[in-house]
């Protein structure tokens, strides 16, 4: 029986075998992920160094899918529409169980839709991005694609596996987390969508330069005040939809997975600020430099 806790900010469906065997795999990737971004770069940003590339190269293992690359479009595509395909395959697997032993749609139910939803609804807006808004200046490995779509597709497992878990959490105005519920689920929307409006900003601001005509370029001060604040104002709007996300499920397992983004996104933006500063771009804001990165 799970048991609902700090006004609903957590969760506890308990650890058992299988509960603890998910969660340990879980922890060891976004862990082991965390301090691969900390070290190196994940090989498909304008961080991953040419030293890192010929590290990485090195590694017998991982030598072909490293230098095996794609289109980016169909890369990012494959990153993104796995983590929809296995969280819904295991979402619709939850749902005819229960409803074979229910009949009906159960209050706790509801909050599982909904934890999925969210998480469904945020990489369906990416892999629409992906197809339909992103600027890409070259392709994508095979290992990129593997790894980040993999821990994507393998998180939101997880969180469907968790979230079906839950019993007697009911989203009504009765209910003692209905007020923490509106509130993530409203600051959820608004969230996603100044992400999607800071990813546009930096769309229409890609240009190509007439010289180069293969190459893409962007100047800071056309992304506006909110940019030279706070570096990366998308991966900001990211973590607080993911906070609303992991609050309002309450979940071990979100609440893990919003530590990472935190932390992960925290690194990107760090080295996207020296980024800049290397490029005179906090200094010299009317310089034009060339988006090396894969996508904005």
């Amino acid at each position: 029986m799970s048991e609902i806790k700090a006004g609903g900010l957590y969760v506890d469906v308990g650890l058992s075998t299988a509960n603890s065997v998910v969660l340990f795999l879980l922890l060891a990737f976004l862990v082991s992920s965390l301090g691969f971004e900390l070290f190196f770069s994940i090989p498909y940003s304008k961080f991953a160094t040419k030293e890192e590339i010929e590290k990485l190269s090195r590694v017998h293992i991982i030598k072909y899918a490293f230098h095996h690359r794609v289109n980016p479009r169909l890369g990012w595509a494959l990153i993104y529409i796995f983590p929809v395909i296995v969280p819904a395959i295991a979402f619709a697997v939850y749902a005819v169980d229960n409803n074979e032993k229910i009949g009906k749609i159960a209050p706790s139910e509801t909050y599982a839709i909904l934890v999925f939803i969210g998480w469904i609804l945020s990489f369906t807006k990416r892999f629409l991005e992906s197809q339909f808004l992103q600027v890409y200046s070259d392709t994508i490995p095979i290992l990129t694609i593997l790894i980040v779509s993999g821990g994507y597709s393998y998180c939101g497992f997880a969180s469907v596996y968790f979230a079906n878990q839950v019993e007697g959490y009911e989203i009504s105005p009765d209910s003692g987390t209905f007020v923490k519920d509106i509130i993530c689920i409203v600051g959820y929307v608004v969230f996603i969508s100044l992400n999607f409006h800071s990813h546009l900003t930096l769309r229409n601001i890609r240009k190509r330069n007439p010289e180069q005509p293969d190459k893409k370029y962007y100047s800071l001060h056309e992304l506006g005040r909110l940019f030279v604040v706070l570096v990366c104002p998308h991966y900001v709007f990211e973590v607080a939809f993911w906070l609303c996300w992991a609050a309002f499920s309450g979940i071990a397992t979100n609440w893990t997975s919003f530590g990472f983004t935190f932390f992960y996104l925290s690194i990107r933006t760090y080295k996207t600020y020296k980024w800049y500063v290397s490029k005179g771009l906090h200094t010299k804001p009317e310089d034009v430099i060339e988006a090396a990165d894969f996508g904005v």
